[in-house]
């Protein structure tokens, strides 16, 4: 985005669209990210991301890139993430060797 302007390139097509047009985008599609499948290291559950293994090395970004500071909490054989601080939208989370595409409602 740029000179009021977004601009958007996929493959060998380019659109440009004037900002004070645009109420609303929505993207659609998938990404290199998966959605949660291995249920068995990183669950989601509710307002809460539950990662196995204690002491996990957690971090999360908004699609946009910008890193969002969450509250942890360790158990005995978890690391717990509470996410309902998050405004809804779409975040990556990577916890130690893992990454995951969560979608808060």
């Amino acid at each position: 985005m740029s000179n009021n302007k977004m601009t958007i390139s996929a493959g060998s097509t380019t659109a440009e669209y004037d900002l004070y047009k645009i109420k609303t985008f929505t993207f659609s599609g998938t990404t290199g990210i998966k959605n949660i499948e291995d249920k068995s290291s990183i669950i989601a559950e509710g307002e809460r991301i539950i990662i196995e293994g204690t002491n996990a090395n957690v971090r999360i970004f908004s699609v946009d890139g910008k890193s969002a500071t969450l509250k942890t909490t360790n158990t005995s054989n978890s690391t717990v993430i509470d996410i309902s601080s998050l405004n809804r939208g779409v975040y990556i989370i990577k916890a130690n060797d893992k990454t995951v595409k969560v979608s808060k409602q």
